[in-house]
C-alpha cells in the first residue's frame, strides 16, 4: 500500500490525516513520469478534501513532503503547485519545474496503456504526439506573431 487516508468521525468533529509512504503501487505512471508523480499526488490531496475537506486535514504538510520526496519538488513550487486554484494553473505550475526530458515524456507516453492522473490530458496527449511526431516548422520568422494570447503558459 502506498498511501493511506485515516478518517476520524467523532459525533461533533471529522477529521483526517494521510500516510504516503511509497509510489503508487497500483498505478506505474506515478513511478515512471514525474509529471504523473505530481498528478498521482494532487490526486490523493483531492480525494482526502473531497471526503472531509481541506480544514479537517491535521497535517497538511503531507502533500509538500509527499511532492519534495517523490516528484522531486523544491518547496517553494510545491506550495505554489498546491494553492493553485484549478487544474489549468497546477498544469502551469507542475510544468514549470519539469525539464524539456520531463516534458516530453509526459508528451509521449501512451495513456492507452499507462494511467493519467491530468484531466483531459491523455487526449491532448495523443494529438501532440501526432503533430510533434510530423512537425516541420511553416513560421520561420516569430517576431511578427502577437504571443500574448490569453493563454499565459510559460515555457
Amino acid at each position: 500500500m502506498s498511501y493511506v487516508i485515516h478518517i476520524e468521525h467523532r459525533e461533533i468533529q471529522e477529521f483526517a490525516w494521510v500516510e504516503i509512504t511509497g509510489f503508487s503501487e497500483e498505478f506505474r505512471s506515478a513511478r515512471k513520469c514525474r509529471f504523473q508523480t505530481i498528478g498521482w499526488i494532487l490526486d490523493i490531496v483531492d480525494t482526502v478534501h473531497n471526503k472531509v475537506g481541506a480544514v479537517n486535514v491535521l497535517d497538511d504538510d503531507y502533500a509538500i513532503n509527499a511532492l519534495i520526496k517523490y516528484a522531486k519538488m523544491d518547496s517553494e513550487s510545491a506550495a505554489r503547485l498546491l494553492a493553485a486554484p484549478n487544474w489549468r494553473k497546477r498544469f502551469e505550475t507542475a510544468w514549470e519545474v519539469l525539464d524539456d526530458l520531463e516534458r516530453e515524456e509526459a508528451v509521449t507516453l501512451d495513456y492507452d496503456y499507462w494511467h493519467n492522473f491530468w484531466p483531459g490530458f491523455d487526449t491532448y496527449n495523443c494529438t501532440l504526439r501526432r503533430f510533434l511526431t510530423n512537425y516541420q516548422p511553416q513560421i520561420l520568422d516569430t517576431s511578427s506573431l502577437d504571443m500574448s494570447s490569453s493563454c499565459d503558459v510559460a515555457p
